[in-house]
């Protein structure tokens, strides 16, 4: 879902020439409850439908696009770029979520990817070619944030949003 000219060689069994990315070194080092529940969102048939690609990615983008939606989620008006550092504070504050916590984003997430997938379509966040992150992350996180204010959707709405000319 991301453009990416790089082959994967660690398919073949070469690291040699493998980078690690940020997500991948957070997953071994940030590795708790918030990780596991990361890793099990990224399996949602509704999340996977709003990337585009049916099975996860090696390289991890996936996750780091549910994480980014978490750190934002829950420390937005916190943020400092880099993003990259943002992450990983956020992973290391939220590391181990309570059981309730953990349920509640879980579900939040779960809840917004229904909604995106229903009434946006498949790949909603991609524009000429790749997924736009700073797309994902402003529509998803407002739409986290105000799910249960969203509007039940009707043929007549649906109509007017189709042709708003008429």
């Amino acid at each position: 879902f991301f453009s990416s000219r790089r082959r994967h060689t660690r398919l073949q069994g070469d690291w040699s020439s493998d980078v690690c990315s940020s997500d991948l070194i957070r997953n071994c080092v940030y590795h708790g409850v918030l990780n596991d529940t990361i890793c099990k969102l990224n399996t949602d048939k509704n999340w996977r439908a709003i990337i585009g690609v049916p099975a996860p990615d090696d390289r991890m983008r996936d996750v780091e696009m549910i994480l980014r939606f978490m750190a934002l989620y829950w420390f937005s008006s916190d943020y400092k770029k880099p993003m990259k550092d943002f992450l990983s504070t956020a992973m290391r504050n939220k590391r181990n979520p309570s059981p309730a916590e953990a349920a509640a984003v879980e579900q939040v997430f779960r809840d917004t990817c229904q909604l995106v997938a229903s009434r946006l379509g498949e790949r909603p966040f991609h524009r000429r070619g790749g997924m736009n992150p700073a797309v994902f992350d402003c529509v998803f996180t407002v739409l986290a944030r105000n799910i249960s204010r969203a509007p039940v959707r009707s043929e007549e709405h649906t109509s007017e949003l189709q042709s708003p000319c008429n």
